[in-house]
C-alpha cells in the first residue's frame, strides 16, 4: 500500500472542499448562474434551470440576454454585462420572461469575478421570482381608492387601477390604449412629459415629484388633481408610478376662501371707521386701515413697525382704561367700549369712540388677537358740549328721560326751579310720579305713536307735581 504525502493530503483536501463548494452551489435554493464577460453562460446550478424552466444543456453557451423576450434583450446585457464591468456588480435589476405562457417576474443581482492579478475573469448573478410580490403588489394597488397608473413620457399608460379609470371616466383597456396625451389639455403635457422623463432616469426608489394638473374628462369638464410620481421599475423597464387624487372640490372652496378673504380685506380697508387686529399681549398692530392711519396721523408704516406701541396714540391718563379693556375683552370675549382721548402724531388731540373685541383664533397664529374698531367722535362731542351748555342755561325747563321706563335721566336748572326739587332728588324718579294719573294713560298711548311714527312729534300742555304737592 503506497503512503500518501502530506503535499497529497494538502491537494486531496482541497479537492474535496471544493467538491463541497461545486456541490453546495449546485443545491442552492437561490438561482445562480456564471457567465464569461461577453455574456455566454458557463454554468447554472439546479435553481437556475427550474426558474428558466430549461435543462442545462440547453443554457450553457447561449448568451444570457436570449432567455428573455426580445424587447428587453438589449436592456438586459446592458446590465448583467457592461454595467457590472464597469461598477463591479448590480442590485436589483427587474426583467421578465415567458414561461408555460405566462409571464416571470425576476430581479437581479451580478458581482465581477476577478484573477489573482485582479482583472475581470467571470460574472455571477442570482434570480430571484418576484412575481408573487408582483401580483401582490397589483392586487394592493387596484383596491386604493387614489387613482393610481404607470406610465412613461412617451406618453403611453402601462397599467391603471379601477380608481384611475373611474377618474378620468374611461374603460381601463380605453386608457391603455389610448396613453395619457389626451387626458391632459396642451399647455400641460410639455411639463408632464418633463416630470416622467425626469423620474424615468431617476434610480432613487425614494425620489417624488409633487405637482398638480388639469385633467380634461370626456365630457368636456376640467378636473384638477394633484398628482404624486415616484420612479418604479415595471415590467422590468424604468417606468413612473402615478398617484392621482382629485383636489377639484378643494381648489374651488380655495378659491372660494380666497375670494371671501379678498371681499373682507376691501372691507377693512375701505371702512370708514379706523379699523386695526393686534396682539392684546405685545400691543403691536398684525393689520391696520387707512381710516385708522387718518385718524391716528400716522402712517400705516408706522403703524405696523414692530416696536409701534398701540398705548402710544392715546393719552397717558387714558393708557390705563385701554389696557383694562383689552384684558376684559380677552377674558369675557364680550365687545368693550369706551371713549377716550387720542393724541395725534401733530400732537393734536381727539376723542375717539373705541371697540375692542377678542378674534377667534386661527391656524397659524401664535398668539391671541383683538380688533380694535375707532371711530373720531370729536365734532359729535363738541356738538354734544354745545348743547349740554344750551340744556344748561336754557329759562326753559328742560329734562330727559328713558322713553320706554319714564325714568328721570337728567334735568335742567330751570326745571329744578319749576318744580322744587333738587337734582339728586328727582333724577331717577318717573314721570309718572310727577304727572296727575288721570291724564298718564293717555300720554303713555301718545307716546308709543311717536316711537312707531305714527306722529313727527308731540305738542302737548304738560301738568306736574311739585314737590309741595301743588300742580
Amino acid at each position: 500500500m503506497t503512503e500518501r504525502t502530506e503535499e497529497d493530503l494538502e491537494v486531496s483536501l482541497e479537492q474535496d472542499i471544493e467538491a463541497l463548494k461545486a456541490q453546495a452551489l449546485e443545491n442552492a435554493p437561490q438561482a445562480l448562474t456564471l457567465i464569461d464577460l461577453q455574456g455566454k453562460r458557463l454554468w447554472a446550478n439546479k435553481a437556475f434551470c427550474q426558474l428558466l424552466g430549461k435543462p442545462l444543456e440547453a443554457l450553457l453557451g447561449v448568451s444570457v440576454e436570449l432567455a428573455y423576450p426580445l424587447e428587453e434583450q438589449e436592456r438586459v446585457k446592458r446590465a448583467i454585462v457592461q454595467e457590472t464591468i464597469q461598477k463591479g456588480g448590480i442590485k436589483n435589476f427587474e426583467t421578465w420572461f415567458q414561461k408555460d405562457g405566462k409571464k416571470v417576474y425576476v430581479q437581479i443581482h451580478t458581482s465581477l469575478i476577478r484573477d489573482e492579478q485582479g482583472r475581470p475573469n467571470a460574472i455571477v448573478y442570482s434570480a430571484a421570482d418576484i412575481s408573487a410580490q408582483r401580483s401582490r403588489m397589483e392586487v394592493l394597488l387596484d383596491s386604493l381608492a387614489n387613482g393610481v397608473c404607470v406610465a412613461d413620457s412617451s406618453g403611453s399608460i402601462h397599467y391603471a387601477n379601477p380608481s384611475c379609470a373611474a377618474f378620468m371616466e374611461k374603460p381601463n383597456e380605453v386608457l391603455l390604449q389610448e396613453g395619457w396625451h389626451g387626458l391632459y389639455p396642451p399647455e400641460e403635457r410639455e411639463k408632464v412629459a418633463k416630470e416622467l422623463a425626469r423620474l424615468e432616469n431617476e434610480e432613487d426608489p425614494g425620489e417624488e415629484i409633487v405637482s398638480e394638473g388639469v385633467y380634461f374628462l370626456p365630457d368636456g369638464q376640467r378636473r384638477v388633481a394633484k398628482r404624486v410620481l415616484r420612479p418604479i421599475v415595471w415590467e422590468g423597464k424604468q417606468r413612473v408610478l402615478v398617484n392621482i387624487s382629485d383636489i377639484t372640490e378643494l381648489k374651488e372652496a380655495q378659491a372660494r376662501l380666497e375670494e371671501e378673504a379678498k371681499y373682507r380685506q376691501e372691507v377693512f380697508e375701505r371702512a370708514l371707521n379706523g379699523m386695526a387686529v393686534i396682539d392684546p399681549v405685545t400691543l403691536r398692530h398684525f393689520e391696520v386701515n387707512g381710516a385708522l392711519a387718518e385718524i391716528l396721523g400716522y402712517s400705516k408704516d408706522e403703524l405696523l413697525d414692530p416696536q409701534f406701541d398701540f398705548l402710544k396714540v392715546f393719552v397717558p391718563e387714558d393708557a390705563p382704561k385701554v389696557l383694562n379693556a383689552l384684558k376684559t375683552a380677552l377674558a369675557t370675549k364680550a365687545s368693550i367700549r369706551y371713549e377716550v382721548s387720542h393724541q395725534r402724531k401733530d400732537g393734536g388731540q381727539r376723542h375717539v369712540l373705541v371697540q375692542i373685541s377678542a378674534l377667534a383664533p386661527r391656524i397659524g397664529w401664535e398668539s391671541e388677537r383683538c380688533l380694535v374698531v375707532v371711530s373720531d367722535i370729536s365734532d359729535i362731542k363738541h356738538q354734544s358740549d354745545f348743547l349740554e351748555g344750551l340744556f344748561q342755561i336754557s329759562p326753559v325747563g328742560l329734562f330727559a328721560c328713558d322713553i320706554e321706563t319714564g325714568t328721570l335721566l337728567e334735568a335742567n336748572p330751570a326745571f329744578l326751579a319749576m318744580l322744587g326739587y333738587s337734582k339728586e332728588e328727582i333724577l331717577g324718579k318717573t314721570w309718572y310720579e310727577i304727572t296727575p294719573p288721570d291724564v298718564v294713560q293717555r300720554e303713555l298711548q301718545e307716546n308709543e305713536a311717536l316711537l312707531k311714527g305714527e306722529i313727527p312729534m308731540i305738542i302737548r300742555e304738560k301738568v306736574f307735581f311739585k314737590k309741595d304737592g301743588t300742580e
